[in-house]
């Protein structure tokens, strides 16, 4: 052992046994055997002594909140647990190889040597297998990061001053349009055709009408619902997403996106679309009794905390239900007709690709309203833990986010969809 190579940490790395593949656990010189802590006590607390943004100042507030309910107790105990079960992991145990393995190479007096900073050709590092107590812990810190965030946003749009908006900016800002051939919402008739005026009459006409539901004969209903249950809702009345692909999976460990299912979408009690209230610009508005977003995760682990081989897979649900749900939507959409007649019929053909290809006539669009407001929160729940500690704390989570942040949230919606949302959908229609 040369002395020039006494301080190389690699030199000393290289004294040790080499692993021959990153998943050894036997023939290396370095590995975990047991690992083992006992905390009578954990705690953290978050203070803000100067934030860049005004809304972090509830962070605090909520974390001290979660502490009174004993959630973060629970989550402290676990995340404990979660951090001895990934040092004891395959991933770690595969780390610890790649650096012996790379050592040989970065050692001066190696006769392998290559360089101080290559590293070995071998497999990328994979997720660490996790058991099933260490998925829903994970679960539950996502549960309350989601929470938090959504806290800290409601925070940050109550600054936001809703006066600017202006159904009309957008066609008081219309500029350009003298050798345009632009279609005139007030005037289908005259624009385009007497058949445009008379369709999009017959439509809202059509669609707003009473008729008897087919599900409750005793009843009647808007004929929008009814149609939305006979072609777009499931028999239990959800409108499903399926979203498998969206995942990460690891040695024995899978954690998905199963599924996306909106509900409530057939309780429209009121109707007014395709509303011409400037040459270029609709308004539509639309009111639902009731309203919920349910999204479900799926855990799967092939071994429990005690290291045993026993598969377990269960489901976590995440559903907010809302009341007296109204949306009013202006547009600005400057048609081309034109450009609108030069439209190749086999681009849009396909239904993803349709408004991309509308975008490309339109002078101008732009969404100059998005107000979403709310009347209540009805539920808010996460479901499907099998730990009861986990569940419960999950429970005290929710029921706390509702009872003390309720009134913020449902005031900031408006805020956020205007500003936010909005900007978001104007930024995307510009580049498309």
């Amino acid at each position: 052992f040369p002395i020039r190579d006494i301080t190389n940490v690699h030199c000393w790395l290289n004294t040790l046994a080499t692993p021959a593949f990153l998943g050894e656990s036997e023939q290396t010189g370095f590995s975990i055997r047991s690992l083992l802590l006992s905390t009578s006590l954990t705690n953290f607390n978050v203070s803000c002594t100067s934030c860049t943004s005004p809304s972090l100042v509830v962070l605090p507030e909520v974390l001290g909140s979660f502490k009174d309910y004993g959630i973060s107790n629970v989550l402290e105990r676990r995340l404990v647990n979660l951090g001895l079960d990934l040092l004891r992991s395959d991933f770690t145990q595969a780390y610890m190889n790649s650096i012996l393995m790379d050592a040989k190479l970065r050692c001066p007096h190696s006769p392998t040597y290559t360089g101080p900073d290559v590293s070995s050709v071998s497999p990328s590092l994979k997720l660490p297998s996790l058991p099933y107590e260490a998925l829903e812990t994970v679960a539950l810190a996502s549960t309350l990061i989601l929470e938090i965030g959504v806290v800290v946003a409601a925070e940050a749009h109550e600054s936001y001053d809703m006066d600017t908006t202006a159904p009309l900016s957008g066609q008081n800002k219309l500029t350009g349009t003298e050798e345009k051939h632009l279609i005139d919402f007030t005037s289908l008739d005259t624009s385009v055709g007497e058949w445009a005026k008379s369709g999009i009459e017959y439509i809202i006409g059509y669609l707003n009408e009473v008729v008897p539901d087919p599900n409750n004969p005793d009843s009647s209903d808007l004929r929008v619902n009814t149609l939305l249950r006979s072609s777009l809702l499931s028999d239990t009345g959800y409108f499903l997403m399926a979203m498998e692909e969206l995942g990460i999976a690891g040695a024995g460990m899978e954690v998905s996106f199963k599924e996306l299912n909106i509900v409530g979408l057939d309780t429209i009690s009121e109707l007014n679309i395709l509303n011409a209230i400037a040459p270029q610009t609709l308004q539509n508005e639309v009111t639902w009794k009731n309203l919920g977003i349910n999204a479900v995760v799926s855990l799967m682990s092939a071994s429990d905390h005690n290291g045993r081989n026993l598969k377990t897979k269960h489901d976590i649900s995440v559903s907010i239900e809302l009341s007296d749900v109204s949306l009013s939507l202006s547009m600005l959409m400057a048609m081309d007709l034109d450009l609108l007649g030069s439209l190749k019929m086999g681009s849009m053909m396909e239904v993803n690709k349709i408004l991309s290809c509308l975008l490309t006539a339109a002078h101008a669009a732009s969404i100059t309203e998005f107000d979403v407001t709310v009347g209540t929160i009805s539920n808010f729940a996460v479901d499907g833990f099998q730990s009861n500690e986990v569940q419960n704390a999950a429970n005290d989570s929710t029921r706390l986010i509702l009872e003390k942040y309720g009134t913020k949230i449902i005031s900031s919606i408006p805020k956020f969809f205007d500003s936010t949302v909005r900007t978001l959908i104007n930024k995307w229609m510009e580049y498309n």
